[in-house]
């Protein structure tokens, strides 16, 4: 039988090229119509959990099933269930955009299945890989000798920059080792101290100012006490960009303590970073370029689909430093050639799927000019929201837009005004067409509007603000 019959080859586990083009096809008939569809899909559809999970919880299959019968299920039953982020109306968090160009590296991906742990497994791909990082050094403004890993995301970035910064500031001697790090930091930076085995009484989040960033002179302070008490200071986290209000911490001062004290400098810059590429974005961000690592999200920052994190780092040689092990199965021969170097040996991970092409080809599809042109537009669609939000009556933009965000409250200076707000934002999601999301600001409840996502433009912005004006009308009555 020939790999082109019609037939199926005899080995299930083994496709004919006529059963993969079908169901490539099949795919496709249920996956482009959804995608086309994302602008004007709903966030949320109010179905209730208890509708669906008889479908999925059942015994371990003992026939097989038809590939159209399981797409329906997962596009029919299941797709409609829960919170929908790639649609034009999440405003809610900071979204994962999912480029389409993305599906096609992912397809190929999965498809050819080579191993990066090793370099001389598949040296085109991780290439690539070490194509991107350097390309996402560059947007940061980090040296060309820089380098880094890629990684599924911020939690795991965040994580390794702690490993390295302890190995290189600590060594074997933990129990002193102090970080510090605003209250608004996000939660993977205390999650990544603690399993890297720093105390949590170790960690000082120092209260941040009413910008909502990292003040200098109590960072200053706070050093100086521990070094006074014979602890040992080793790694301060900036925020390029908070999860809470898009904040950016003053990075290049911050930049000039940890020097001044010898401290690694790691900058949290997730989703935000990209920003820095914009016509004000070197002036934003200014500082980030002095970072000793930094945490960089594109499936965030450039739109792209989840699975998609970076850890840049300065001296590549700290990271090897921090995460090479030698086993016998797994015989170096490029150890000390970082031209050649298996990405195994500055990773926490071993086995993974190649993850550069998740980045090489959109931007390699796109160029540079459409990611810039999107986050100069998610710029101002937030300054757009941010002077709407002022002409109403009664709100309070409580977090002033640094980035991408902005958060507001509502009501008189009386009365239970966190109450209040969080009637306001049950209203403005009701009808599921617009998600917003609450938070805490030094002790006020606050809305937030995060128009970042790719598929979100004006139109979608100005359906926000008339349910947050409709919502106002009704909670004032």
């Amino acid at each position: 039988m020939s790999s082109s019959s019609p037939m199926p080859s005899g080995f299930p586990l083994e496709p004919s090229a006529h059963e993969m083009r079908k169901w490539i096809e099949e795919a496709a008939a249920k996956i482009i119509p959804y995608v086309d569809s994302l602008p004007d899909q709903p966030v949320t559809n109010g179905l209730k959990r208890d509708s669906f999970l008889k479908k999925i919880r059942e015994p371990i299959p003992r026939q097989a099933t038809e590939l159209s019968e399981l797409l329906t299920t997962i596009f029919d039953e299941l797709l409609p269930v829960g919170i929908n982020l790639p649609s034009a109306g999440y405003l809610a968090y900071i979204p994962v955009g999912g480029l389409f160009h993305t599906a096609i590296a992912e397809f190929v991906t999965t498809s050819i299945n080579r191993w990066p742990g090793l370099y001389k497994f598949c040296p085109g791909f991780i290439e690539i890989e070490k194509t991107v990082i350097a390309w996402l050094n560059e947007m940061m403004g980090m040296p060309k000798t820089a380098g880094g890993i890629l990684t599924s995301g911020g939690s795991l970035a965040n994580f390794g920059g702690m490993v390295t910064a302890r190995s290189e500031k600590l060594g074997e001697e933990l129990a002193n080792g102090v970080i510090y790090c605003s209250d608004q930091a996000h939660h993977s930076v205390l999650k990544a101290a603690v399993l890297a085995g720093i105390s949590r009484k170790n960690v000082r989040k120092i209260k941040s100012d009413q910008q909502f960033r990292i003040p200098p002179e109590v960072l200053k302070s706070m050093i100086q006490s521990d070094l006074e008490q014979k602890l040992k200071p080793f790694l301060i986290v900036a925020s390029a960009g908070t999860t809470n209000t898009g904040a950016i911490d003053p990075l290049d001062e911050l930049a000039e303590i940890a020097k001044h004290h010898g401290l690694w400098f790691h900058v949290d810059a997730a989703w935000a970073g990209a920003f820095r590429m914009t016509k004000n974005g070197k002036q934003m961000m200014k500082g980030i370029e002095e970072a000793d690592s930094i945490t960089f999200d594109p499936h965030k920052a450039l739109f792209l689909p989840f699975g998609s994190g970076a850890l840049l780092v300065r001296d590549m040689n700290a990271l090897k430093r921090a995460h090479s092990f030698e086993a016998d199965y797994l015989p170096s021969e490029n150890s000390d050639d970082f031209d050649q170097l298996d990405p195994s040996q500055v990773s926490p991970e071993l086995s993974r799927t190649v993850r550069g092409l998740q980045v090489w080809l959109p931007m390699k599809m796109l160029g540079i000019q459409p990611f810039i042109d999107c986050l100069e537009e998610k710029l101002e669609l937030t300054r757009f929201v941010t002077e709407e939000l002022r002409s109403i009556s009664g709100v309070e933009v409580i977090a002033e837009p640094q980035t991408a965000i902005v958060a507001f409250r509502y009501g008189a200076s009386s009365g239970d005004l966190n109450a209040l707000n969080q009637k306001l934002l049950d209203q403005i999601n009701q009808d599921g067409s617009i998600l917003l999301s609450g938070t805490m600001l030094h002790g006020k409840f606050a809305i937030r509007v995060v128009p970042f996502g790719h598929r979100t433009h004006r139109k979608h912005v100005e359906m926000a603000l008339n349910l947050i004006k409709s919502a106002i009308a009704n909670v004032s009555h």
